[in-house]
């Protein structure tokens, strides 16, 4: 919208009848205005479409359009719907037009014959608020050029102060404040990984001596484009100085990630570059930094990443070398365990032993739970919390929990196979969040059935309420997915996630399974005994059967029987046990 002053107001006077246009013109032709007339409504139309119009003098009685419907369609209209319009008629004075007039928008009404001195006392009225709002209109766009060209400048100014001039990438000051943010999240969010990453050019010096310091800086601005060209859109990559560059890894999957990356670099810059038509080829030393980290400061950070850039320049550049600090010590012992644990997939080291799950009162066994081992050759057994956090960082949990299946649904068809009154036994296998996130879970479990010739309804997939939760809108869509197979579903260690009731009444499931945490503190106090009586309520009231795992102790039976809780599991009826053991507890359980 044109906000500049004019010299000379437009009003528009609207009439069919030439004589009254010629009438009102005359009247006010020596207010310094610029007339436009239209004799009917369409033109009048046009008119205030096409032009800045201060007033509208507008006549009602015409035969195309009537002044009452120039005024409506002028109100819906953004361009006029603010043009103030006094009607100017000869019809009665009745109070229904008038009102009609008002309800338009109308500003003002003025019978014929109107009296001159009326007409030019409201004309100049509304001309000088037209005047008055043009002015107020400029002066507030130049306000706001004013104020965005301050936005701009002091925007420059901060980027400045944040990114390298020559190669645009952030400075030594935004990247520290990055890692710190870094700290920050690694602090609040468990599992959270990052790795900060230190290179320097390999005798660049020479570079800058033998081709010029202008051909040094365009090696690193295609240095700094080829970082940023391959690191992931979260990732940092600054210019520390120099021929420094610093790179913050962020959201690693673990640890060793940042290792992965790190390689990656020294052989991305292996390539030649062509600066100016010289083919120039480099190499980088690197250092970097892995979390968790034992300070939280960043300039610390970036100083233990430098340390090791240094090493790695000492031991002849072109490689990586990791800062030597406990976390290190721990994270050869993670990738050492993989490599153990994959070895162990192949091999005769895992195996399965299975827990009963019975009534309460230890009379009826209603199914078996499948329970990962591993019996390491040198280590002897070593926990599930110890190697399935290892199998779900390095992918190998997918490989796990396709063997535990397969395993657990065979040795379910044998049983059930020779010992025919097992009265429905359900076998019950984890199933983790990474397993549950892929897209074949649903399919490989269908092949599994039909391969080991398991029913359906046999088999319980437990899965974490965790796991559910993560994406709760995907779950249920797969949950109903593995509902139609037949088989049964259960949410496992109930209340240590964050569930809530109105995604459980969509979630197709058969089972709650209450965490041993609450079973454990039942006896604590009468508050623990109402949490547990709550999730015994919810579970009842969603038509779900309810399990209480880790009950050890009598006095723990005979609680959660009196909160009418439907199954018990625990070393209490029997400690996870071998196939074998497993298999004369279930002939003595069913004869």
């Amino acid at each position: 919208m044109d906000t500049t002053v004019p010299d000379k107001a437009h009003i528009l006077i609207v009439d069919d009848e030439p004589v009254n246009l010629l009438l009102l013109e005359g009247v006010l032709h020596d207010l310094d205005l610029t007339i436009l007339k239209a004799n009917c409504g369409s033109d009048a139309l046009e008119l205030v479409r096409t032009n800045d119009v201060a007033l509208v003098l507008l006549d009602i009685m015409m035969p195309d359009i009537d002044g009452f419907q120039v005024a409506e369609i002028m109100r819906e209209e953004q361009r006029t719907q603010l043009v103030p319009i006094i009607f100017i008629t000869a019809i009665n004075k009745e109070q229904r037009h008038v009102f009609k007039g008002y309800e338009l928008g109308a500003v003002d009404y003025l019978f014929k014959p109107v009296e001159t001195d009326i007409l030019r006392s409201k004309v100049r009225v509304f001309v000088q608020l037209y005047k008055q709002r043009k002015a107020l209109e400029n002066s507030t766009r130049e306000l706001e050029l004013t104020v965005q060209r301050l936005k701009d400048s002091e925007e420059a100014l901060h980027r400045q102060s944040l990114y390298d001039s020559l190669t645009d990438l952030p400075n030594r000051s935004l990247c520290l404040d990055r890692i710190r943010q870094a700290v920050e999240r690694a602090l609040r969010r468990v599992n959270y990984h990052f790795a900060v990453a230190f290179l320097d050019i390999d005798r660049f010096k020479q570079i800058n001596d033998s081709l010029g310091h202008e051909t040094g800086d365009k090696l690193l601005v295609e240095v700094s484009k080829r970082l940023m060209e391959n690191m992931r859109g979260l990732d940092t990559v600054s210019r520390f100085g120099s021929d420094e560059f610093v790179v913050l890894m962020e959201e690693l999957v673990a640890p060793r990630e940042g290792v992965q990356i790190a390689n990656r670099m020294v052989q991305l810059l292996r390539d030649p570059f062509f600066v100016d038509g010289t083919e120039l080829q480099i190499t980088i030393s690197l250092g970097v930094v892995l979390s968790p980290m034992d300070t939280n400061r960043a300039e610390d950070l970036s100083r233990n990443a430098g340390i090791a850039m240094h090493r790695a320049r000492a031991a002849g550049g072109d490689r990586v070398k990791i800062f030597n600090t406990k976390m290190l010590d721990h994270a050869i012992q993670l990738i050492t365990m993989e490599s153990d644990l994959r070895h162990a997939i192949g091999g005769k080291e895992l195996f399965l032993h299975y827990q009963p799950i019975v009534t309460l009162d230890g009379a009826r066994l209603v199914g078996l739970e499948a329970l990962l081992r591993w019996r390491h050759p040198e280590k002897g057994l070593i926990s599930p919390s110890t190697f399935i956090p290892v199998a779900e960082e390095s992918g190998l949990i997918h490989k796990l929990g396709r063997w535990v299946l397969a395993e657990a649904c065979a040795t379910m068809s044998r049983w059930r196979s020779a010992i025919p009154n097992m009265n429905g036994a359900f076998l019950a296998v984890n199933i983790s969040g990474k397993q549950f996130s892929q897209s074949t879970l649903v399919e490989f479990i269908q092949k599994t059935l039909e391969n080991t010739g398991l029913p359906p309804y046999i088999l319980k997939l437990e899965i974490t309420e965790t796991a559910i939760m993560e994406e709760a809108e995907s779950s249920i869509d797969k949950l109903v997915k593995l509902k139609a197979l037949g088989v049964k579903l259960s949410i496992d260690d109930f209340g240590t996630g964050y569930s809530s009731m109105s995604y459980l009444q969509r979630f197709p499931l058969d089972t709650l399974k209450i965490d041993l945490s609450f079973v454990r503190m039942l006896e604590s106090s009468t508050e623990n005994v109402e949490i547990v009586k709550a999730i015994i309520n919810l579970a009842h009231t969603l038509k779900l059967k309810v399990i209480a795992e880790g009950v050890e102790k009598t006095s723990q039976q005979n609680i959660l029987q009196s909160l009418d809780c439907d199954y018990g599991q625990g070393y209490l009826f029997s400690k996870p046990v071998a196939e074998e053991v497993a298999s004369a507890f279930i002939e003595k359980m069913t004869h």
